[in-house]
């Protein structure tokens, strides 16, 4: 059939648009006259059609060999995607009862965060998930919860709270008493040490060249033949020139008592820095987490805020500011 897989009306160059039809050279045999004669029965079935230049409606067996464009990388910066991101429970999908900023978002007052766009084939907030940490929506991490079972939850790693020394007595102005020193044994020299052991400095009776050198309260005393760290009060001739102009300090007649708080730090999560939340702040977070989560227990984020809102951390007695 000419108009069908050759070039047609005949009368017509070939190079006209819409002239070539198919590749067939036409013929007698691709006459209309020729094929009702010699199938008066015949017919045709059209299937799959397509549209299109010539050479372009089917699958070429030798595609070009020009590497893939590598897939987009979700843009997780926050300050990247403040525009384009929204609210969302599950980190997967985003919700419309929060507003449609950033700030709208973390001032909800509902358990929310704030995600880069929609997410597909990933574990969502609160479901199993594996050891790994593989499959985790962004946002997440695979936490275990109890022996056998881990979910994604919020990714609040970071590094562990610096430890906060015990206060202590002292009988060198550097060194701790251990606890179970006999109370008969102190001196009057014994000290409380708020922050622990000392460092960098020369524990009672060490050598030193000026009284900056020696630990505490205690006084660089020029004797016979060396000047050592002594107690303020034990100081009965001239000080060191260095110590012209600083007044000793009594010596105290009775053991003090050890303070009954200690300095506790107000560290932020991990995704608390991330959204820009400081400890003071994030009301919401301090009333659901602290001590009811055994994440933030044992990280220790906002020890300070947790403990001023009702819910510190076991065993924490924290120092107010004013202290």
């Amino acid at each position: 059939m000419l108009w069908l897989d050759s070039a047609y009306p005949l009368d017509r160059p070939v190079t006209d648009p819409g002239i070539k039809r198919g590749d067939c050279p036409g013929g007698e045999t691709s006459t209309p006259t020729w094929l009702r004669q010699t199938y008066p029965n015949g017919g045709v079935v059209f299937k799959n059609a397509a549209v299109g230049e010539i050479g372009s409606t089917f699958t070429n067996p030798n595609p070009p060999t020009t590497p893939p464009s590598p897939p987009p990388t979700p843009n997780n910066d926050d300050d990247q995607c403040d525009a384009t991101g929204c609210c969302s429970l599950d980190f997967a999908s985003c919700v419309g009862f929060c507003g449609s900023t950033k700030d709208e978002c973390l001032t909800c007052g509902y358990d929310v965060g704030w995600i880069c766009g929609e997410q597909k084939d990933c574990t969502t907030r609160w479901n199993e998930c594996t050891n790994d940490q593989d499959g985790c929506c962004d946002g997440l991490a695979c936490v275990p919860v109890y022996p056998g079972y881990s979910e994604c939850q919020v990714d609040d790693s970071g590094p562990p709270p610096t430890p906060v020394p015990d206060p202590c007595f002292s009988n060198d102005y550097k060194n701790c008493l251990p606890p179970s020193f006999p109370n008969e044994l102190t001196s009057c020299t014994t000290v409380l040490l708020p922050n622990g052991p000392r460092n960098n400095c020369n524990a009672l009776w060490k050598e030193c060249a000026d009284s900056s050198d020696c630990c505490g309260d205690a006084v660089c005393f020029e004797g016979a033949n060396r000047a050592t760290c002594v107690p303020p009060g034990d100081s009965t001739e001239a000080p060191t020139p260095a110590d012209a102009t600083k007044t000793p300090t009594p010596s105290p007649t009775t053991k003090p008592t050890p303070t009954t708080c200690t300095t506790c730090d107000d560290r932020e999560s991990s995704w608390m820095v991330r959204n820009g939340l400081s400890c003071a702040a994030a009301t919401a977070q301090i009333e659901k987490n602290c001590n009811k989560k055994a994440n933030w227990v044992n990280k220790g984020f906002c020890r300070l805020s947790c403990y001023k809102a009702g819910n510190g951390y076991p065993g924490d007695v924290c120092c107010d500011e004013s202290n």
